[in-house]
């Protein structure tokens, strides 16, 4: 079985993804890692570019399903 973890990243959370986030998710059993939003590309997971559509935590809805959408872990 494979499992994915997606992680949506803001702007203003992009240190705490970058110094404690990653870290431990990239320690753990996750098949697939994908980072959704303003970040960058690294080692051990995917990054997708996704803009903010709305400006409100509806964008979070729309990169959480972009990241499901990506993966093709059960």
């Amino acid at each position: 079985m494979s499992v994915a973890c997606v992680v949506i990243a803001s702007q203003k959370r992009q240190g705490l993804v970058e110094a404690a986030i990653l870290p431990s998710i990239l320690n753990q059993w996750f098949t697939e890692v994908v980072v959704v939003g303003d970040f960058h590309s690294g080692d051990g997971y995917r990054h997708l570019p996704f803009a903010s559509v709305t400006g409100t935590t509806t964008d979070a809805l729309f990169k959480r399903d972009v990241g499901l959408a990506a993966t093709s872990s059960d």
